[in-house]
């Protein structure tokens, strides 16, 4: 059980403890080039745990700038990720495409959950619109290519290294080395080099990371982790269609937010004004939304389930509806209603074409923590979440860390190539995010759980009843 364990945290050591990056280095975006210009990696790692496995893992990282555009009078670029990891005979190639402040991108400053929105594709997978920098599709790409200096590293003397691309380089280097403590006694340590240099995109010309995990004084496993520059130029375009570039105040704060639905308590006069607002406006989609809104604010599910009731027979198409319906059917423990709901939601889901990958499933209180839950419709992306539960101090607040159940496509392959679960079968585990702090509560080969099941780990979590069973405290920048 000792390789599940570490396999939680073997995406980090691929891409997101990469963000244990030297310093100006900046993740992978050392620079900002010209738009229109692509660099492509190799990537080589290999992992050999002490129980004698050796895994071999290939892949490539294309990075390219793709579009300029202005948000609010600010200058913006649209920045895509290709990534391709292949496991044994299984590889699947993974896109991101991130609008995000050109101030935020360079030397010495950090893009990490600064994208303003973007879309993610995986394999074959229809794109997904992500409409928060911080969103946990992206934890690779905010971990490893956009988050800035971690506080301590050193510079390398220039040395002249060839590559088959670009022949016989000057390039100066940057070095360092960290532990990465997955929980107490159990790190990873590791060991970093980079060759920088001003004529490639984004300045990165070769990198390496070494490491080395251990659980107390026993080694689990070892290996290295290589990217080679083998590709760069101009004429990029990128391999998702382009969303417009225009982006109101308005919008952009909502995406900044992230669409969290839960808000304050309402003052009674508040609610009055509201209650005859619909009286005077009966067949007012907005009007009913808003005191509705009100009510499940107040606490007043029974009163807010008519309103929303009301406004799914009025627009039978709202998704906003149904799914509030859903939250509040949970608040009354009403299943069979609930699970009728959950059947319109998935169906007007379906209807749209998945236009919005998640709805939100619940709002409830677990000891002093206010919980706002969403379900995913589908598993999509190479590090897929089916159900997100974001916990605050109080009502309205900004969340303080989220748990997710979720399927990684790299733990799933290694998992398969080990022989833990079938090869038409998924990992799946539960995780928790607190700023750059990841801890991981629980394997849950094969099976899906349910969105029940989910919630009863995830509250044990909140009350302090589950431990984790590995993590990692990522350096600041």
């Amino acid at each position: 059980m000792r390789f599940a364990i570490f396999a939680g945290s073997l995406i980090g050591l691929l891409f997101a403890t990469a963000a244990v990056h030297p310093a100006r280095g900046d993740g992978m975006v050392y620079r900002l080039p010209a738009d229109g210009t692509f660099v492509k990696y190799d990537l080589d790692a290999k992992i050999r745990f002490v129980e004698g496995q050796e895994i071999p893992i290939a892949g490539s990282l294309t990075m390219s700038s793709v579009g300029e555009a202005t948000v609010d009078g600010e200058a913006c670029r649209w920045i895509e990720f290709r990534t391709v990891i292949k496991i044994g005979g299984q590889e699947k190639p993974n896109i991101s495409k991130l609008l995000i402040p050109a101030r935020h991108l360079g030397s010495g400053k950090s893009a990490e959950g600064k994208a303003l929105r973007g879309w993610v594709k995986s394999g074959d997978d229809e794109a997904i619109e992500i409409k928060d920098g911080s969103a946990p599709q992206l934890q690779v790409e905010n971990a490893a290519f956009l988050a800035g200096q971690p506080k301590v590293a050193g510079d390398l003397k220039p040395l002249e290294i060839e590559n088959g691309k670009l022949g016989k380089l000057k390039c100066a280097g940057v070095t360092g080395e960290h532990d990465v403590e997955r929980v107490p006694g159990n790190v990873i340590h590791l060991k970093f080099e980079k060759r920088l240099h001003d004529s490639v995109p984004f300045g990165v010309v070769a990198a390496l990371w070494t490491f080395e995990a251990k659980s107390g004084e026993q080694i689990d496993a070892r290996g290295t982790i290589k990217l080679t520059l083998t590709d760069m130029g101009t004429g990029a375009v990128s391999e998702l269609a382009a969303p417009s570039s225009r982006v109101t105040s308005a919008e952009r704060e909502t995406l900044v937010r992230g669409g969290g639905e839960s808000g304050p308590q309402e003052s009674p006069e508040k609610l009055n004004q509201l209650r005859t607002a619909v009286d005077k406006n009966p067949d007012s989609a907005e009007v009913r939304r808003d005191y509705g809104q009100a009510l499940q604010n107040a606490g007043e599910s029974e009163q807010a389930y008519e309103q929303f009731a009301a406004l799914a027979r009025l627009d039978p198409q709202s998704l906003l509806a149904e799914s509030k319906l859903v939250q509040l059917c949970e608040a009354l423990k009403k299943t069979t209603e609930r699970d009728e709901h959950l059947a319109n939601v998935r169906r007007i889901s379906e209807k749209t074409g998945g236009t919005q990958p998640w709805f939100c499933r619940e709002q409830f209180t677990a000891g002093e923590k206010q919980v706002v839950a969403f379900e995913y419709f589908e598993l999509n992306g190479p590090m897929a979440v089916k159900y997100r539960f974001e916990v605050s101090g109080k009502k309205g607040d900004k969340s303080l860390y989220r748990i997710t159940l979720g399927s990684y496509d790299v733990t799933t392959q290694l998992s398969r190539e080990l022989g833990q679960i079938k090869k038409d079968e998924r990992m799946y585990h539960l995780d928790s995010y607190a700023g750059r702090a990841h801890s991981t509560y629980a394997f849950i080969g094969s099976r899906l759980p349910s969105y029940e099941q989910t919630r009863k780990l995830a509250v044990e979590i909140i009350d302090g009843k589950r431990r984790p069973i590995s993590g990692s405290n990522l350096p600041g920048k």
